[in-house]
């Protein structure tokens, strides 16, 4: 109502709607496009799995097995944090119990329960978690998406379940969910599943518009060199190494230790 009838509209955002993105690709509106992170690798592209039991309505949540290989492998393949996204807080409740008592069973190593925490908007103790999952203070946090955007954590990979559900998870709240991973300088890599009961147009759509970003950064020449190696494969992915100094990615020479992680005998006291 402000704009003048000579005036210009600016639209800054990192998730642009369908519309916005087709009327420029029509050339029907400019557009200034930034496409690569500020450390020089290419965002996470997102594994999409389908797990058609996620169709079906439960009392209780039941987390596939490949679903569960996902958590073990981040967590003690990857030494990294998981960040799991659902679309409701009955959900997040619901996911976090499950696994509680997951990671008291193989193939996790009889994990503490306190290991598996949940927020949302109305959580009391969310600001309080918050700042305990940024200091390391525990692996997984189930979550809504109250924490889609405005977060960066060390070294974190992303689940997200039941990304079927279009009314919640469209697009572009997929792309802002994916975007939580990788995004530190130190760890600038991470993996983003998808798993839904279908393979929906908007989890198309998100990892489409991802792979484009990422081929049209390596194009003007923004990827390091050596990122560019896992745009033709695990996109963000990268092989821990075992050092004298502790857990670190390769190519940084940052240790990377969180406090739930045991202790390595006899090099450290």
């Amino acid at each position: 109502r402000a704009l003048k009838k000579s005036g210009k509209v600016i639209y800054l955002t990192a998730t642009p709607s369908q519309e916005l993105y087709l009327r420029w690709k029509k050339k029907q509106l400019p557009c200034i496009q930034i496409p690569a992170r500020y450390h020089g690798y290419p965002l996470p592209v997102p594994k999409i799995i389908v797990d058609k039991k996620m169709n079906r309505p439960r009392k209780e949540v039941l987390l596939s097995e490949e679903t569960m290989e996902i958590i073990h492998e981040s967590i003690e393949g990857d030494l990294s944090q998981l960040l799991v996204f659902v679309p409701t807080v009955i959900l997040a409740i619901q996911v976090a119990e499950e696994l509680r008592s997951a990671v008291r069973l193989p193939p996790f190593n009889n994990f503490d329960a306190s290991w598996v925490q949940y927020s949302y908007s109305r959580d009391e103790d969310r600001e309080t978690k918050r700042e305990a999952f940024l200091r390391g203070d525990f692996p997984i946090l189930v979550t809504t998406t109250l924490w889609e955007r405005g977060i960066t954590v060390e070294k974190v990979n992303v689940l997200v379940l039941f990304a079927h559900l279009e009314n919640i998870f469209d697009e572009r709240c997929l792309i802002q969910m994916a975007g939580r991973s990788g995004r530190n300088a130190a760890y600038p890599v991470g993996k983003v599943w998808f798993v839904g009961g279908r393979v929906t147009e908007g989890m198309k759509w998100a990892r489409s518009r991802i792979r484009e970003l990422n081929h049209e950064a390596k194009r003007r020449g923004y990827l390091l060199p050596v990122s560019t190696l896992w745009l033709d494969g695990w996109e963000g992915r990268i092989n821990a190494e075992r050092t004298d100094k502790g857990n670190k990615w390769a190519g940084s020479s940052t240790p990377f230790k969180l406090p739930f992680m045991p202790r390595q005998k006899g090099r450290e006291k």
